[in-house]
């Protein structure tokens, strides 16, 4: 993968790209980590446990700690919701939702954040207010079945957005926000007209073919593809080190073995820690005592993470006073040089000592200070070379 479409999936642009990179590394991690714990059990002369739960909860005391397996965590995490929603699984729905909503607060994610409790507790007392809404959801009506294949469920925004486009077309809609009796007719018509192109449409794809129950993507081919992806990435990483066997507990980059930022470090060994609290202090605040408002401003942790940080630039004055010393450094050191080996003081006065002028971009500045200082240099090596040869 080039570095375009890299930056794209890292930045979720593309969907079903970014999710089949989720699904192989969490694939590629659950391989690795299992054979970091057979090595270990081996050198251990333990028995060997083959769930992964087993296997976390023996790794837990070893070196190779939570920090490698959070992100791990959280990927599955997602991939769960996901598999959620394709199979209309309510409970399962529910209970991934309550463990993502502690990444909302802690990375400050603030409307899911608000939003997502109230949805979380009106789903749950729906057993008390509408019975009847919850048997239909637990039946899978909390999602957009639109076609006989397994695992196709969609989420009913997405199936919203979808119906949309279809109506629209290429020439678009433009204006009905505007125009409250034109949003009405879109409102009541536009599901009619999407059902019958899909209608229409389903009728020539299908014409004198079966439909097929299973999944699109459940074929050989797929299914081969993910395999060699899955294999191609274990055998990178186990050629730069598998990340589970390093025992420290510092982040290091896996290729170059660089330990990272310590700030970094610190947000991802604590944000479980933030997570929770956060979580805990809305939910009591806003929805059991209800001291502040749902509406309140939720405070945000600034966490400094591998997108977001950046070395801070020196402000203009500090550059300048850094700037300034090395001056006067280089000055003492040359004029020394002068002294002691006869150099001629007058054209040594003659350059300048500030190296970039006022109005130099910045980033010539160090150009023109290696330029600066080897011009120096050659004049004295020169005025050294003719007084030898007087």
């Amino acid at each position: 993968m080039s570095r375009q479409p890299a930056l794209r999936t890292l930045r979720a642009a593309h969907v079903a790209r970014t999710r089949d990179a989720n699904q192989v590394t969490a694939a590629t991690l659950h391989i690795l980590q299992h054979r970091a714990y057979d090595g270990y059990a081996r050198r251990a002369d333990m028995t060997i446990f083959h769930s992964s739960s087993g296997v976390r909860n023996r790794l837990k005391n070893t070196h190779s700690s939570s920090t490698g397996a959070l992100p791990w965590h959280l990927e599955e995490t997602i991939l769960a919701f996901v598999r959620s929603v394709r199979e209309a699984h309510f409970e399962l729905y529910l209970d991934v939702l309550w463990g993502l909503l502690p990444w909302f607060f802690a990375l400050d994610h603030t409307n899911y954040a608000r939003w997502i409790p109230i949805h979380l507790r009106d789903m749950l007392d729906l057993r008390k207010t509408h019975p009847k809404l919850l048997e239909e959801f637990q039946a899978g009506k909390f999602t957009v079945q639109k076609t006989g294949r397994k695992l196709s469920s969609i989420a009913t925004d997405q199936a919203h957005e979808q119906n949309n486009a279809r109506i629209k077309g290429d020439g678009g809609a433009v204006g009905l926000l505007d125009n409250p009796h034109a949003l009405q007719r879109w409102m009541v018509a536009g599901p009619e007209v999407s059902l019958v192109i899909d209608e229409f449409e389903t009728a020539q794809e299908h014409r004198g073919s079966k439909a097929q129950p299973r999944h699109h993507d459940q074929n050989e081919s797929t299914q081969k593809t993910f395999d060699k992806d899955v294999r191609a990435l274990v055998t990178v990483i186990e050629e730069l080190g598998n990340p589970f066997l390093e025992e420290t507990s510092d982040l290091l980059v896996l290729d170059t073995k660089d330990v990272g930022n310590a700030s970094v470090i610190h947000s991802v060994q604590s944000v479980q820690k933030v997570e929770k609290e956060a979580l805990e202090t809305f939910v009591k605040e806003r929805l059991i005592e209800r001291k502040k408002p749902l509406v309140d401003v939720i405070p945000r942790n600034k966490l400094p993470l591998f997108g977001n940080f950046s070395a801070k630039d020196q402000s203009t004055d500090k550059q300048n006073v850094a700037s300034l010393r090395s001056d006067v450094q280089l000055f003492s050191r040359l004029y020394i040089a002068c002294q002691t080996r006869e150099g001629n003081l007058e054209d040594f006065f003659v350059l300048k000592t500030k190296l970039t002028p006022q109005l130099c971009p910045k980033r010539e500045s160090s150009d023109l200070v290696q330029r600066v200082t080897f011009w120096i240099a050659l004049r004295t090596s020169h005025q050294r070379v003719h007084s030898i040869q007087r």
